[in-house]
């Protein structure tokens, strides 16, 4: 049996749209910052991942520099690009001039948004310090996105679960407790109003003393003047 709150023009239906809108809205906003601080926290961690991968590959990034070690070079350029979270690499010197770029993606299909994390590479000689230039790591946000996807969805599902038993809950409670006694007062109202007979009174399916009992309570009272009246007029 369909609920009486589908009805239209019906009163439930409207409170619970605003009700309903007003939930709805918090719980967008609430799931919009849960994955947006998901989002931000991934991103911290993937950072510091390349962050702690640059430092342990500059030493012998280094090496092959200074070393004039070409094929070393790429054959490690080449091996970074192989880790999950890189994306793209970078070696310039110490002018600034670039020695190797590789990029793991074409122009066309260029990330969302793309980070980074530098290390200086550096030669040690009689405990002399030599800047050799710089590496650099790249990740990007598709990176983050495929890590916690799985995380999205999670919380997507369980937003969806809680607002569709939160939104059958508003429905049955409100034609529980507001549409039935709602229509059963009309349907009183109208059978006393066709009703000759005097002394009939409304009696809801109303147990709590709230605002529908106490309309019942005033709309029998009403009842009973109109009929005291009616008396009165006979009598004269």
């Amino acid at each position: 049996m369909r609920f009486r709150f589908f009805r239209p023009n019906n009163l439930s239906r409207q409170l619970l749209r605003v009700i309903f809108s007003i939930y709805l809205a918090v719980t967008l906003l609430v799931t919009g910052v849960q994955f947006f601080a998901e989002y931000v926290k991934t991103k911290e961690s993937i950072l510091n991942e390349l962050e702690q991968l640059a430092r342990t590959v500059s030493a012998p990034v280094s090496t092959s520099l200074w070393q004039y070690n070409e094929k070393q070079v790429e054959a490690l350029s080449s091996g970074l690009l192989e880790m999950p979270i890189v994306e793209g690499i970078d070696i310039v010197n110490q002018h600034a001039e670039t020695i190797l770029s590789k990029k793991s993606y074409d122009i066309l299909s260029t990330p969302l948004s793309i980070f980074s994390a530098s290390y200086d590479l550096v030669w040690f000689k009689n405990e002399k310090e030599t800047k050799l230039g710089s590496l650099t790591l790249y990740s990007s946000s598709s990176i983050v996105f495929d890590r916690i996807l799985f995380n999205f969805i999670l919380i997507f599902i369980a937003s969806v679960i809680n607002i569709s038993i939160l939104f059958f809950s508003f429905v049955w409670a409100f034609d529980k407790f507001l549409s039935v006694p709602l229509t059963e007062l009309i349907s009183q109202v109208d059978d006393i109003r066709m009703d000759r007979k005097t002394g009939r009174r409304i009696s809801l399916p109303v147990v709590e003393n709230n605002e529908l009992k106490q309309l019942q309570d005033h709309m029998n009272m009403m009842f009973s003047d109109i009929e005291n009246h009616q008396k009165k007029l006979l009598e004269d």
